[in-house]
């Protein structure tokens, strides 16, 4: 009974072994390493119901300076394509951003008639726009099968202006995304 116990507790401290963490567990501050380029998906969130909507972005936080990247959001046929621009605290691992995107569109109006009573048309070009910001929580990825290095969580809350065949003026979005480079 003694062999089969010792032939247990060699096998669980070999197992044991191969899963632990280099430089031992995380009971330090917590911090994770801030700067890096981060790729997200804006959802629909809970308050925002029925809107049919995604977005995309890539956003380089640097070792100093502003963060930039780039955002896609499609919503009710239309695509935005724009710019975010953000920053990361290195203390709270939290992220902000600001997000601009357009949408140009031709519209037709009726702008008078001729001297035989046939109407007369001007083409407009309009650019719809998204506004927004998003707030966010950088932590350290605890998948030990999984290569991304941070995970991004939170909410982005985007206003729609001159939209075309769209209800929303404003969704609220969820913000899930990931640490895909480390800058240094």
């Amino acid at each position: 009974m003694k062999t089969l116990l010792g032939c247990l507790l060699c096998l669980m401290l070999g197992t044991a072994q191969s899963f632990a963490l280099k430089g031992g567990p995380g009971f330090g501050t917590g911090r994770v390493t801030t700067t890096g380029i981060y790729a997200g998906v804006l959802t629909p969130g809970p308050l925002s119901p029925g809107a049919n909507s995604i977005g995309l972005f890539s956003l380089t936080i640097p070792r100093s300076g502003l963060g930039t990247g780039e955002v896609v959001i499609f919503t009710a046929g239309q695509t935005y394509i724009g710019t975010i621009r953000g920053t990361a605290d290195p203390d709270s691992s939290r992220l902000t951003a600001q997000l601009d995107a357009s949408f140009p569109f031709t519209q037709v109006v009726q702008t008078g008639s001729t001297a035989t009573g046939q109407p007369t048309f001007t083409v407009l070009t309009v650019s719809a726009r998204a506004a927004g910001r998003i707030e966010g929580r950088i932590t350290a990825n605890r998948n030990v099968f999984s290569t991304a290095a941070a995970r991004l969580t939170g909410e982005a809350n985007v206003q729609f202006s001159l939209t075309v065949n769209n209800p929303f003026t404003q969704i609220g979005y969820l913000v899930i995304g990931f640490k895909q480079l480390e800058v240094s």
